[in-house]
């Protein structure tokens, strides 16, 4: 139902922030909508009369997850982890950068490599 929804809501165009479907579409698209309202309806009410069934569930649910090792892991927390993760590749990937290209395959520290760059002498090429 959804789907069909999405799928008519892309045959209209988008004017000033609402979405406008074309006459012949209108009647189906307003059909939709009553439908899914009616399921959503129904969703609540069964919620209403099971809330201590179901919480009792989703409560021995996470227990049971839990033991199997499926602990939830959030999404920022990956997306975190990720940056991280690049910055760290990021980071040897310029050490090694520095160590073949300017300092003559030298083996040598990340602090005694950012003392080599601090310290890096300067030319300056000017033309009289």
């Amino acid at each position: 139902m959804i789907v069909e929804e999405v799928n008519l809501k892309k045959k209209g165009i988008i004017k000033n922030g609402k979405i406008i479907v074309p006459k012949a579409f209108q009647q189906k698209m307003s059909d939709k909508s009553k439908e899914i309202n009616k399921h959503q309806r129904l969703i609540q009410k069964i919620n209403k009369e099971y809330k201590s069934d179901l919480n009792f569930l989703k409560k021995h649910q996470k227990t049971w997850f839990r033991l199997q090792g499926f602990d939830p892991v959030y999404e920022v927390d990956v997306e975190l982890d990720m940056i991280v993760t690049f910055y760290r590749f990021s980071t040897a990937n310029l050490y090694a950068y520095f160590i073949k290209h300017f300092l003559e395959d030298e083996s040598r520290s990340q602090v005694m490599l950012l003392h080599k760059v601090i310290h890096l002498s300067s030319r300056t090429n000017y033309r009289k």
